[in-house]
């Protein structure tokens, strides 16, 4: 199961940072994680379209069979107050999934902002291995978060939170995880490449084997249009 947290946060990089407003791609290659210790190193590669001045649309896939589309649209409340809606719908080989996502920015300086807000993801397995059971499960998500820029340099920072409702037919419990995630990076022209660490903390069991924290670090490029 691919890991939300990677789609959107990369997102959120492109709507809430220096990219807002704007039509960009990118490329991204995880160099070290559980997953690159038994030799898959996945490859990402997705787009963010500016649809309209406040909307965008977001279109994301891997080497690994994941895919995903979604769409997100800011409210202006006041000058220093915004609220961001987006949902999201992926699948992959195994599992499909669709959430969304309500987010509060505060803009306290022309080069600071902070953001908080709960998300639902509802995903189900659809390995024919599984067909004859009830596998979804809801995750419900409170987050919160900052963006910062000194120039060129920029520094977006994002804690998750989750409670995931268990599975009694695969001896999943419900159980918590938590996300942190930092992203840093620097503009050149149109061009930011940009370096991201997420921390993945999971104390869950499924299908009767212990779920396990992962340490992340991901290379990335994104161009602007």
């Amino acid at each position: 199961m691919k890991l939300k947290t990677l789609t959107v946060a990369t997102a959120a990089l492109f709507t809430t940072g220096a990219m807002a407003a704007s039509t960009s791609v990118y490329l991204e290659q995880q160099v070290d994680s559980n997953a690159t210790k038994e030799g898959v190193y996945a490859t990402e590669v997705g787009a963010n379209i500016n649809t309209s001045e406040n909307g965008n649309v977001f279109i994301g896939m891997d080497d690994q069979g994941w895919l995903a589309a979604g769409y997100g649209h800011d409210f202006s409340i006041t000058d220093q107050w915004d609220m961001n809606l987006y949902g999201e719908v992926g699948k992959w080989d195994e599992a499909e999934e669709a959430f969304l996502e309500a987010t509060v920015i505060y803009q306290a300086h022309s080069n600071f902002n902070v953001f908080g807000g709960l998300g639902y993801n509802r995903s189900s397995i659809t390995d024919s291995a599984y067909s004859d059971i009830d596998s979804d499960i809801g995750t419900g998500s409170i987050y919160a978060g900052t963006h910062m820029n000194f120039g060129q340099v920029f520094i977006d920072y994002k804690y998750t939170y989750e409670q995931v409702e268990g599975i009694s037919d695969l001896s999943q419990e419900d159980y918590s995880t938590h996300e942190h995630e930092v992203i840093m990076g620097m503009s050149f022209d149109d061009w930011t490449p940009y370096v991201k660490y997420t921390y993945y903390d999971n104390n869950g069991v499924f299908d009767g084997a212990t779920i396990e924290s992962d340490s992340i670090w991901t290379l990335g490029i994104a161009y602007q249009f």
